[in-house]
């Protein structure tokens, strides 16, 4: 199954390409972008990075998008639901990075709504997580206007995140 293309109001939602490398690492090597991440990528990190994308949309049919301003095609961050498998089961999580021109104007937000809508009507999926670092307040807000409620707490590339989660049966009720 391909990964999908998904679209909002404002945004064009596409699965990465080997040739968005340079786009991809010069969003992945600012500071700003990565400050909730143990460091910025270098080159090659950006490229194991892609390497990952590429290889979620192989063995589960999507991953982390492109996120593209739809008037221009303007490349603005990623967003997308990742599968991980770890001790505890299959989890789904949403995640998005925009680029830092292009926060406070609700581009993850939609962008995340967007994911949810797919996640839950199209992948079937019974809940949908988010891990948010208790300092990243932009995160948070994002997760929380989703309707995502506080589910516990977990380790993840050596840092503290609180784990957000929403069941589909809520996300339906929130928007009847």
């Amino acid at each position: 199954m391909p990964a999908p293309t998904l679209e909002t109001d404002r945004l064009l939602l596409s699965p990465f390409a080997p040739e968005d490398l340079d786009v991809l690492h010069r969003h992945l090597s600012d500071a700003q972008v990565m400050r909730y991440y143990p460091s910025v990528l270098s080159r090659e990190g950006s490229e194991m990075w892609l390497d990952r994308i590429l290889r979620d949309y192989a063995e589960s049919g999507f991953g982390m998008l492109a996120v593209r301003l739809k008037e221009t095609a303007q490349f603005i961050g990623q967003a997308g639901i990742m599968r991980r498998i770890d001790g505890g089961g299959t989890h789904h999580y949403l995640a998005y990075l925009l680029c830092r021109e292009f926060w406070d104007f609700g581009y993850a937000t939609e962008a995340a709504r967007r994911l949810l809508g797919f996640g839950f009507e199209q992948m079937r999926l019974d809940v949908v997580e988010g891990l948010v670092r208790p300092e990243n307040l932009p995160s948070l807000m994002v997760v929380q206007r989703l309707g995502m409620h506080a589910a516990g707490a977990s380790e993840h590339a050596g840092f503290h995140h609180d784990v957000y989660a929403v069941r589909r049966e809520a996300w339906r009720r929130a928007r009847c």
